[in-house]
């Protein structure tokens, strides 16, 4: 899970679960716009894959959305063979389909991912609710959009308006093969345990001592 110390701040915040396999390293990229976490992931051929999480608020002002413009820059100056940068960016105002912003912060939105050569995967709406237009909130960006093989919509978790988005990156990620098993004795059934050992151990012949 990352970042380790979730919640870090009195607002909503960003996680991710990541496979242990993969072997993912937390990455602090300093900027004034804190709803964010990333990792790095080393991959074959001395590659590395940069992963980003975003939430920026509907009510976000017009500096917070220039601090998430300027993360997403230096996000992508780190340097990373593959990125991928998802979340919930609530800019309702864009169309997607023709790149074009109704607002004026909508439209430097778009032209931060255009200088930062990023693609944006998402098509269809991510949020519904009654008597409210549909609205694509949720954003996926890549610096190659051959990296995804394939992305369906499915039903929203609950009681949320937000859908759920699947999809599969295809890379040559390095899985760590040497790790072994170990027991985790805090989900042992002591109790179980317990009536397993309820004998009379007096009968027991413990090779006649």
């Amino acid at each position: 899970m990352f970042p380790e110390s979730f919640p870090q701040y009195n607002e909503r915040g960003a996680i991710m679960y990541i496979k242990q396999d993969l072997k993912a390293v937390e990455m602090e990229i300093e900027m004034d716009f804190k709803e964010s976490v990333w990792v790095k992931i080393n991959l074959q051929n001395k590659d590395k894959m940069l992963i980003g999480c975003i939430y920026k608020s509907p009510s976000s002002s017009d500096v917070k959305l220039e601090q998430l413009n300027s993360l997403l820059k230096k996000a992508r100056r780190q340097g990373n063979s593959h990125i991928l940068i998802r979340g919930d960016f609530n800019c309702p105002t864009i169309d997607w389909d023709n790149w074009t912003g109704k607002e004026a912060s909508s439209s430097e939105c778009i032209e931060t991912i255009r200088d930062c050569y990023l693609s944006q995967i998402v098509k269809e709406p991510t949020r519904y609710r009654i008597n409210q237009e549909p609205s694509l909130l949720y954003l996926i960006l890549v610096n190659d959009e051959n990296f995804i093989t394939s992305i369906e919509c499915l039903s929203p978790l609950g009681a949320s308006d937000h859908i759920v988005i699947n999809f599969e990156f295809n890379c040559y990620s390095k899985i760590d093969n040497n790790r072994s098993d170990r027991l985790n004795y805090f989900k042992a059934d002591f109790e179980a345990i317990k009536n397993d050992l309820d004998l009379d151990w007096k009968c027991l012949n413990f090779n006649g001592k």
